[in-house]
């Protein structure tokens, strides 16, 4: 589940002390909410400027300033270099109504939750941030399942090894981006792996190969999950032209 929470501008002073000394602090969270719920605050001025994760149940408070609210542990918070306004998020979700009165926290799931995620991961800071570790196992089974064998951190570097062993480059088989001959040092080793597993296997347990793993860009990568499951040579199509 991503819960979203509200932040105000002593909050966001908080926020940063929190991320500057990788701490966890108390933050007003739903009753629902439970260890391992991943989270993105919300200023009703700024947008989303911070992730994190809750690491405690919620707790209901008997003393100020809390009274008679609900609060977790917020932890493994970090600071977006660019907030999401909530202007983007009406034009990036058109149909979600929310960010058209972003006054109060609240939760979501399924695609929208990983689509949400992966927007506000892409203005984190290089390394602080991977959408496929981050995300929980939550929402529909076949985004659950696709994303558990795309967080297989140990098949996904062997997959980078090979593509390095056997090309000599990590270049996006979709767009052809390549991280490191556009950033030098600083894009050298990175890039995001894709699982390519059809839909219509999705109910089935079967085991990770290197041949259904993709190098793709961060980019092609949110794309490849904006509606359902986009395939790779769909996806190729768009990138050319293709009617």
């Amino acid at each position: 589940m991503l819960r979203i929470l509200i932040c105000t501008d002593t909050d966001l002073e908080d926020l940063d002390a929190a991320v500057n000394a990788k701490a966890s602090i108390p933050w007003i969270a739903p009753k629902d909410a439970r260890p391992g719920d991943q989270c993105i605050l919300s200023h009703m001025g700024a947008g989303i400027t911070h992730m994190g994760e809750l690491r405690s149940n919620a707790v209901r408070n008997d003393e100020p300033p809390w009274k008679g609210r609900y609060t977790a542990q917020l932890s493994r918070i970090v600071a977006l270099e660019d907030p999401v306004s909530h202007e983007e998020l009406c034009e990036e979700f058109p149909h979600w109504k929310w960010p058209t009165y972003p006054r109060t926290y609240t939760s979501v799931d399924g695609p929208l939750a990983y689509r949400l995620a992966q927007l506000c991961g892409d203005r984190t800071a290089p390394g602080l941030f991977d959408v496929d570790e981050y995300i929980a196992a939550e929402g529909s089974q076949h985004i659950r399942r696709h994303l558990v064998r795309e967080r297989n951190l140990k098949i996904v570097k062997e997959k980078r090894r090979q593509v390095v062993a056997e090309t000599g480059h990590l270049r996006c088989v979709v767009c052809s981006f390549d991280f490191f001959a556009t950033y030098g040092e600083l894009g050298r080793d990175f890039c995001e792996v894709h699982h390519m597993l059809p839909m219509a296997l999705r109910y089935e347990e079967t085991e990770t190969r290197l041949q259904d793993l993709a190098v793709v860009c961060s980019n092609c990568h949110r794309m490849l999950h904006r509606k359902g499951l986009l395939s790779i040579e769909a996806l190729q199509r768009a990138v050319r032209g293709d009617s």
